[in-house]
């Protein structure tokens, strides 16, 4: 399969985007005991509206670019393709680029396993 790690930022991140989004899709963006119970460092509370700010936009946009590159490098690795060295220049450009816009307790980590 496509299992692998990917670092606690990019998990975090990924389960932030996909809570954020069945709450505005499900809930009309209002927390629950389930949003707050998978994302407890959300500053919500339960009945308040939650709302994506254009820093957590740029910040779910540059973790799925860093997935998506995660995943390419995974399917050359299975297919016996060389990774091209630019990929390693991108996946270090799109993290620098993730600290910018990362609450300061969220810092970039290393690769853990499991996605």
């Amino acid at each position: 399969g496509m299992a692998g790690p990917v670092s606690d930022e990019v998990r975090r991140n990924l389960l932030e985007l996909q809570q954020t989004r069945h709450l505005i899709v499900h809930r009309r963006s209002i927390a629950d005991k389930r949003y707050l119970a998978a994302c407890p460092w959300s500053s919500s509370n339960v009945g308040a509206q939650v709302a994506v700010t254009r820093s957590d936009f740029k910040r779910y946009v540059i973790t799925a670019m860093l997935y998506g590159l995660e995943l390419d490098s995974r399917n050359h690795r299975r297919a016996g393709v060389e990774i091209p060295a630019k990929y390693a220049l991108d996946e270090k450009k799109a993290y620098d680029m993730l600290k910018t816009v990362s609450p300061p307790n969220a810092a970039a980590s290393p690769k853990s396993e499991n996605p």
